[in-house]
């Protein structure tokens, strides 16, 4: 599912959109490590993820982890 850079890619953009469309309050979401590089190894790699967010972490926190469920 993530062998390539280009498939990494485009799930980082569906969690955009899906996270833009039920999440109202301003946030920033943080991709960083192997997941955007060469070096990813999928089945052994992992996902780095942070999330900044004013109000109400535990709702965004669970639509990404509602996302992720379907991976």
């Amino acid at each position: 599912m993530f062998e390539t850079l280009e498939k990494r890619h485009e799930f980082i953009q569906q969690l955009g959109d899906y996270v833009a469309a039920r999440f109202s309050e301003p946030y920033n979401i943080f991709i960083f490590g192997s997941f955007l590089t060469d070096d990813f190894v999928p089945g052994k790699s992992d996902l780095d993820l942070g999330i900044y967010t004013e109000k109400k972490i535990s709702e965004l926190d669970g639509i990404i982890e509602e996302f992720l469920s379907n991976y």
